[in-house]
């Protein structure tokens, strides 16, 4: 019993030791199914290739870095003239753990809060500037060309009376502007006059769902649907809420209905799989996973893990890890001797009690049995002499 005792005390302690590396992978946010991401591994990447991975907590791809180096230099080379690009660059980099106010000697964020037109393709800029400030924290002064509340100001003026949003000037209203809108003003909800023209945007947009649960009404897709749930997610406006709930149906029951059994999502019902639409449905479902705008740097979202690193990293940390474990489970192993050794003994009072008879006591620490054995050698002589006694018996049988 003080044996197993022992054993049971160094299982426990294994356990306890080894319990924290797995207690960390099981606080993983999962909203995305592993049949997913295996579409996209196999899919060339897709323009949200680095956020999606990024929100995974996934090893950002090669192909998808080596694209945004490409396109970081090729944008470098006349000084960010597209401000659209540039928000572009800052979101990125963001992701993948760089420091967009220092790049490569550059602050592209002093740069974007000075450059000459934000405004290049109306709404899209406008949001993605406001959407680059707040994943820096970037302290904008408000004399700034480009500073916060002028692009707010913006934006809101943009506002239809019916209260969505068009891309630019003279356009009609449409859900995916929308709903890009609202993720970006969702910092600034405390504002007043930001508030009410976000709730005003609800209301609209509640009425271009169909009975499905996607958007648009008159002709649904994955890209905008996921976009929608993202604001939503975002502003921390509920699935369930009356709004946005037709026929039973959620933005969330509307999604699924776009996931084919390749696991990547297609951009109508139906449809063939796409990599746009399936990075546009990953990052809805994280953003309504953790309730935090998609944008943000890595270590903002909760039960972030860090993605493993690649090649000798990889390999290295394995063998630590496993001469780790294997010192631990050796320590252990000694322990329990030594537990074994101090109160695992049997003295010779528990052996007589067991036995029911007496043994020797040699010096306190061992005990011995003797158990007397005795043999018998065979005498080869006599069964010598009892063969010739017959041999002769047949030479000479009785007259």
């Amino acid at each position: 019993m003080k044996r197993i005792a022992a054993a049971a005390v160094a299982c426990s302690l294994f356990f306890s030791a080894a319990f924290p590396v797995f207690a960390d992978e099981q606080q993983v946010i999962f909203p995305v199914s592993e049949q997913t991401w295996q579409y996209l591994d196999r899919s060339p990447a897709g323009q949200n290739s680095i956020t999606v991975y990024s929100l995974g907590a996934r090893q950002i791809r090669k192909d998808a870095s080596t694209n945004l180096t490409a396109e970081l230099n090729n944008a470098m080379q006349t000084n960010f003239s597209s401000a659209e690009r540039l928000e572009q660059a800052i979101l990125s980099l963001i992701k993948i753990g760089e420091n967009p106010a220092d790049y490569k000697n550059k602050d592209l964020i002093a740069l974007l809060s000075s450059h000459e037109d934000p405004y290049e393709s109306g709404l899209n800029s406008a949001c993605g500037a406001l959407m680059a400030y707040d994943a820096t924290h970037a302290s904008i002064p408000e004399t700034a060309r480009n500073s916060p509340t002028s692009l707010v100001d913006y934006i809101v003026s943009s506002q239809h009376r019916t209260g969505g949003f068009a891309p630019t000037t003279g356009r009609d209203p449409d859900a995916l502007s929308t709903a890009r809108v609202m993720v970006a003003l969702s910092p600034y909800k405390s504002t007043p006059y930001v508030d009410s023209a976000l709730n005003k945007a609800l209301d609209w947009l509640g009425g271009q769902q169909s009975a499905d649960g996607s958007f648009p009404a008159d002709n649904p897709d994955c890209i905008t649907t996921a976009a929608v749930l993202t604001a939503l997610s975002t502003l921390g406006v509920s699935t369930e809420d009356f709004r946005f709930v037709k026929s039973g149906n959620t933005l969330l029951d509307a999604l699924d209905g776009y996931l084919n059994t390749d696991g990547g999502f297609a951009e109508t019902a139906g449809g063939e799989s796409s990599v746009d639409a399936t990075e546009y449905a990953v990052i809805a479902l994280y953003t309504n996973a953790s309730g935090l705008a998609p944008y943000l740097s890595p270590d903002s979202y909760p039960n972030y893990v860090e993605p493993e690193p690649d090649g000798i990293k990889v390999y290295l940390r394995f063998i630590f890890s496993f001469l780790g474990m294997f010192a631990i489970v050796y320590l252990l192993l000694l322990l329990t001797n030594l537990i074994g050794k101090k109160w695992g003994k049997i003295t010779p009072a528990e052996n007589q009690s067991l036995s029911g008879k007496n043994v020797t006591e040699d010096d306190g620490k061992t005990m011995e049995i003797r158990i007397p054995m005795k043999a018998e050698m065979t005498d080869f002589e006599s069964i010598y002499e009892e063969e010739n006694h017959i041999k002769q018996e047949e030479k000479h049988p009785a007259e």
